[in-house]
């Protein structure tokens, strides 16, 4: 397999691309895709998050055509694209959630013990004239949740 920063297309096929010629548009996903998802799958790790990253990644590097200046390669160019989403996927809020309930080897993640012991003081409530029990009270719910729930 080419090593994506040395993977170049032809002037006139990234100029047929910016121009939306579907068959150009084509012919660079083809050329840079295998190189760009096995960057991004040896990054991220997990391969359902490297699809999602990859989609990303050759969502800007279409948007993004026009934009480049040939100062390198074009697969340079998307590499560069590609570690960066890959960088944000990793610094991402929800990605550092998902770990920390998780856990490692089926312990508590660092996260869940606080979560779990608020949780466990939350009971069920039901609302004068209404049939559907709602899971959780906001009034024994601690204060802080309580304040976010009601934003």
């Amino acid at each position: 397999m080419t090593r994506l920063f040395e993977i170049s297309v032809p002037d006139d096929l990234r100029v047929r691309a910016c121009a939306g010629e579907e068959g150009a548009r084509q012919a660079i996903y083809a050329a840079v895709a295998p190189a760009t998802f096995s960057l991004i799958r040896r990054i991220v790790g997990q391969t359902s998050a490297a699809e999602d990253v990859f989609q990303d990644t050759m969502m800007i590097l279409f948007e993004r055509l026009p934009e480049f200046r040939r100062e390198a390669p074009l697969g340079a160019w998307l590499r560069q694209i590609a570690v960066s989403r890959c960088l944000m996927y990793l610094r991402s809020p929800w990605r550092r959630v998902r770990l920390y309930l998780e856990g490692s080897e089926g312990e508590v993640g660092l996260a869940t013990a606080p979560v779990t012991a608020a949780l466990r003081r939350l009971t069920p409530m039901r609302l004068p004239g209404c049939s559907t029990a709602f899971p959780y009270s906001l009034s024994t719910s601690p204060r802080s949740q309580s304040s976010i729930s009601t934003l």
